[in-house]
């Protein structure tokens, strides 16, 4: 098939990237704005905890354009509001035939929040401006072309196991060496506050300007990891650790 696409965002190590309805919403309102932004055509979606899915059309090669700014602008949201980072990463996937399609938008309306009910509530006088829904009627078959029922039967199966594995494995992001670096980073964390009978959020949010210095001390003489994993794990910038390291050495 021509320009049609699986995207699929996700974090390394298939970090949550959505804990709540208001996440999920902000994330969508994003895509809402990129779609047009990139002139691109979004047929399905679904959202899980640790990953979204999109079916896309696109015929002017903008997906990875799309898909940047996706990334950037939820990433950015997710470090406001909820004073984490978690660094989103996508994939993308072509479709090569129109099995494979039918099999991946069952696929997606089968877990997560997901387009099937806007397939449900769309007509001809209520639209749907995520999706374009009016494509895929217009594609799915040439003998019942624009059948709304035919196409929502099909859509309530299950995908056959074959692809449904194979579009499981394109959903794991594995850990790279900046989240196996941040691993070690808060494994450190931890037992220097075993040691000191203090709970990660009491260290966070309290006052424990001297414990943060000694830990970022002993962070630099007994690990490899940079300021930046450091900062991280401490909910601080790289700037400020530097700060904190060179008085604790005064």
């Amino acid at each position: 098939m021509h320009n049609i696409f699986h995207l699929i965002i996700g974090a390394p190590g298939n970090d949550m990237i959505f804990l709540s309805r208001r996440d999920e919403d902000r994330f969508l309102d994003y895509a809402r704005i990129y779609k047009e932004r990139f002139s691109i055509h979004l047929l399905a979606y679904s959202l899980k905890k640790d990953c979204a899915n999109f079916l896309v059309y696109d015929r002017l090669d903008k997906r990875d354009s799309f898909a940047k700014h996706l990334v950037e602008a939820y990433g950015y949201y997710l470090q406001l509001m909820q004073e984490r980072e978690v660094r989103l990463v996508k994939k993308i996937f072509s479709l090569e035939s129109m099995e494979k399609y039918m099999q991946l938008m069952r696929f997606l309306h089968s877990e997560g929040r997901n387009s099937f009910k806007s397939y449900q509530n769309y007509s001809r006088y209520v639209k749907e401006d995520l999706l374009d829904i009016s494509l895929v009627l217009n594609s799915f078959s040439y003998s019942h072309k624009g059948d709304r029922n035919l196409l929502l039967n099909e859509l309530a199966k299950e995908p056959s196991g074959v692809y449904a594995l194979e579009f499981k494995k394109h959903e794991v992001f594995k850990r790279d060496k900046l989240f196996k670096r941040r691993e070690r980073a808060y494994e450190f964390m931890e037992n220097f506050l075993n040691e000191k009978d203090i709970t990660r959020e009491e260290f966070l949010k309290g006052n424990f300007d001297e414990e943060k210095k000694c830990l970022i001390r002993r962070f630099r003489e007994e690990t490899d990891l940079s300021f930046r994993d450091i900062g991280h794990v401490l909910g601080m910038s790289h700037t400020t650790a530097i700060r904190l390291y060179n008085e604790s050495r005064d």
